[in-house]
């Protein structure tokens, strides 16, 4: 997302007008807390429509749960960056290990006998390194 469009948007009319409309939808409470306030701020469950919001993308929180709500967002798309480089070091281990083994003919093995046949042998390279 780049951030100058994101701030352009969020300082535009049809924002304000969207927010205003959310409020009067849902009331001035805050959707996580339940807090009563005038200072509601909307959070974006998904960046995917910017611009072109579905009501359900949007959550009316208090400026607390609204800090927190970004944190924990924050953390998961951490979270699911480290799980895709892992995922990508393993498969090109993988792959790595496979073409060792059976050459330019790997293509030809079923793909869950070739992640058995590798997780078996990082398995065993594990417990090599283990001393066991």
């Amino acid at each position: 997302m780049r951030s100058e469009f994101y701030q352009a948007y969020i300082n535009s009319e049809a924002w304000h007008k969207l927010k205003e409309r959310i409020i009067k939808q849902r009331g001035y409470l805050c959707q996580k807390c339940g807090a009563n306030t005038v200072q509601l701020e909307l959070h974006h469950l998904t960046y995917d429509r910017l611009g072109h919001e579905l009501d359900t993308d949007l959550q009316l929180l208090c400026s607390w749960c609204h800090v927190q709500a970004d944190q924990v967002r924050r953390a998961v798309n951490q979270a699911a960056s480290e799980e895709r480089i892992t995922n990508a070091r393993y498969y090109n281990a993988m792959d790595t290990y496979i073409r060792k083994v059976y050459g330019a003919h790997y293509v030809d093995r079923p793909r869950d006998y070739m992640i058995r046949e590798f997780d078996k042998w990082l398995e065993e390279k594990e417990r090599e390194d283990r001393g066991w």
